[in-house]
């Protein structure tokens, strides 16, 4: 293990968030629909524009930050930058053709570039 990167006492296996974290980044959806958003849209839940899935997110980083197992000051920094942002409700833009409670473009746009950070690090 270099500096970066934590000990053999990880709670979770590192290939597990790592595994969750390409999950995350891969297999939802980035595409905004052109129309509002329920329960009864296919795939609802794969959404990347939903809030939801940006607080999910913040669960797995800050997990990854809190437990020591990301230790790079650029994505510590990062993480924080995140937990600012996604507490602060306001989105990148407000156009959101969705309405306020779904992010936009530029949203899903920067959380894939938090993913990818993330991703870069426990791959090396």
């Amino acid at each position: 293990m270099d500096e970066y990167h934590s000990s053999e006492a990880d709670p979770k296996p590192a290939s597990d968030s790592l595994n969750l974290l390409i999950q995350l980044r891969n297999d939802f959806i980035d595409n905004i629909p052109p129309h509002e958003l329920t329960l009864e849209t296919p795939n609802y839940q794969l959404f990347k524009c939903r809030s939801a899935f940006f607080g999910l997110v913040g669960e797995v980083i800050c997990e990854l930050v809190e437990e020591g197992r990301v230790k790079d000051p650029d994505l510590i920094q990062a993480h924080a930058e995140y937990e600012n942002y996604r507490r602060s409700g306001a989105v990148l833009t407000k156009d959101s053709p969705l309405g306020p409670a779904f992010r936009t473009k530029e949203d899903i746009d920067y959380v894939n570039g938090i993913l990818d950070k993330f991703i870069d690090c426990l791959k090396s």
